[in-house]
């Protein structure tokens, strides 16, 4: 195998002091590797960090979201396999060459995924990716046993879970370029939920390889995107519209995404109101409407929106204490 065919496309933005550790933990993955590091408009000290860290393909940018400076570093790639690695996540060794030997050996497998770890700053927890979202239904999850861990898992199968909730860590999987190519890469317009997207419409497109073995160190820190857990669920509705448009779904996957952004965009609402911003929550309960109508749950949570303030503080505190006792 010509291990030379990876591209290791890392986006950074004001994360300076990240770099040497994710650079060399890709290094050290055990597999040689172009690795280009797109700078999005940073004001930090990146360029002279860049400078120390050796052979590496360097592109500043304005700041553009890190979607385009995914979508930069996928231009210049000259891989024939990429893999995209946020600076302030690192690689494991002796994973990422089982994922391009998967690759190699079986070309309708478009994307080869590996397990990670989820280090989550917040709740000072650790825990791995499959954990997280629950081993048991993702080990039940149709595919093929293909030995040492391996699974070539069913695309239907797995297009449907991916709807309700990404399977994916980006940082751990390796993807054909001609898949990314076809599929247009990352949307600009989406921010915390660009790899979501980006991953349901290739798991829609063609066949995944699982690998059980970690390759990646997810970490999650006052930092990160996902800290942003208002836009983060927004840009998770944004995503399945997104789909919706892009996509040649048909009628059970069609109506699968329309019903999970209609609970997507009820949720959003709710948190308004559960926070006080009721305006918000009006807006977001209109923008509801115009897409899927009335139904009986978002007309109350309108009904409760347009009651005083002192009895909607009385019902929230209530509704808390009740849940803080259950």
């Amino acid at each position: 195998m010509n291990r030379q065919l990876l591209s290791v496309i890392i986006p950074t933005f004001n994360r300076a002091s990240f770099l040497p550790a994710c650079v060399g933990s890709v290094r050290a993955a055990g597999v040689p590797a172009q690795i280009v590091i797109v700078d999005d408009g940073s004001t930090d000290n990146t360029a002279e960090v860049v400078a120390t860290l050796g052979e590496v393909e360097y592109i500043r940018q304005g700041n553009a979201g890190v979607s385009a400076a995914r979508n930069r570093g996928v231009e210049i790639a000259a891989g024939n396999y990429l893999a995209f690695l946020d600076s302030d996540d690192t690689w494991r060794s002796g994973v990422v060459g089982r994922l391009i030997d998967a690759l190699e050996t079986d070309p309708v497998i478009e994307v080869a995924f590996a397990d990670a770890w989820v280090h989550d700053h917040f709740q000072g927890t650790e825990q791995r990716l499959t954990d997280y979202l629950g081993r048991d239904s993702f080990e039940r999850l149709p595919g093929r046993d293909l030995g040492e861990g391996l699974r070539l898992l069913d695309r239907s199968s797995f297009f449907r879970a991916m709807i309700r909730r990404n399977q994916v860590f980006l940082g751990s999987a390796v993807i054909r370029k001609q898949a990314v190519v076809a599929i247009g890469g990352f949307d600009p317009e989406l921010r915390g939920a660009a790899d979501f997207e980006f991953m349901l419409r290739l798991a829609h497109r063609g066949s995944f390889l699982y690998c059980d073995q970690p390759l990646a160190d997810y970490v999650k820190h006052a930092g990160s995107m996902s800290a942003d857990l208002d836009h983060m669920n927004h840009d998770f509705a944004l995503a399945l519209r997104k789909v919706l448009e892009k996509c040649q779904l048909c009628e059970e996957e069609h109506q699968t995404v329309r019903s999970w952004r209609r609970q997507m965009l009820y949720y959003l609402a709710y948190n308004c109101y559960d926070r006080g911003d009721l305006t918000l929550a009006r807006r977001r309960l209109r923008e509801l409407w115009r897409e899927f109508g009335l139904d009986a749950h978002s007309l109350a949570l309108s009904a409760l929106c347009r009651l005083p303030g002192g009895v909607l503080r009385q019902l929230r505190r209530v509704r808390r204490s009740w849940l803080g006792a259950s």
